[in-house]
């Protein structure tokens, strides 16, 4: 299937971002597709991506499974609603989402209480990328037709991800913010963490303790 390739632009991204030592294309590429199991050799020796290669790198993964689009709806004061649905490769869905969130949702407040003025979102944008990036780390994709989710009014940010807890963490563990690090997809997490997207310490989840020290619940 033509669709069934790596995007080019996809794996640039990973290469500036991890600092890779080869290029795309190349045989070291294809060597370092093939033991993290991003690729496979086809029966006429070509290599193809496996399904978690399209996921991470491939050109249009949405049409293989259509549960990797991320779903963003943002609610203005005036009660204006904007949607927006992001496809593609997750090393570019994600800092796709970042951009756009922290452009229409995330209002600056200027500080003019100093001299030199002072501009900062009204919630910390690093608490919410590092839900964002949770969601998309550790969601169940073999859950077919259940898409992650974003909402953002003027009072709340809401995230849903599709799939039950990872064991051995507990309800308990998501309601105390503190679930260690445990990933269901270790090689997301592993690819995020090169490219500087997320820590893999499990401290996405305790990051949000910190939102009472910016006034927030």
């Amino acid at each position: 299937d033509k669709n069934d390739t790596f995007s080019k632009s996809a794996i640039d991204t990973f290469i500036s971002s991890s600092s890779a030592s080869f290029e795309y294309p190349s045989e070291a590429f294809n060597n370092w597709a093939q033991q993290q199991q991003f690729a496979e050799l086809n029966s006429d020796g070509s290599l193809v991506p496996t399904g978690l290669g399209l996921l991470l790198f491939g050109e249009h993964p949405e049409n293989r499974f259509p549960q990797v689009v991320f779903k963003v709806e943002i609610i203005y004061g005036n009660g204006q609603t904007e949607i927006r649905d992001f496809p593609g490769p997750l090393v570019e869905q994600f800092p796709a989402i970042i951009a756009f969130v922290q452009d229409k949702a995330l209002r600056l407040t200027i500080d003019r209480s100093e001299a030199a003025r002072k501009e900062f979102a009204d919630f910390p944008l690093d608490v919410l990328r590092e839900a964002i990036a949770n969601a998309i780390i550790h969601r169940d994709y073999s859950i077919d037709g259940a898409t992650n989710y974003l909402r953002i009014t003027p009072d709340e940010i809401f995230i849903r991800s599709p799939g039950e807890l990872i064991k051995p963490i507990t309800l308990a563990d998501i309601r105390n913010l503190d679930t260690g690090s445990r990933s269901r997809t270790p090689k997301i997490m592993f690819i995020f963490n090169r490219m500087k997207f997320a820590e893999q310490r499990g401290i996405g989840l305790r990051s949000m303790k910190t939102l009472p020290e910016h006034g927030l619940p």
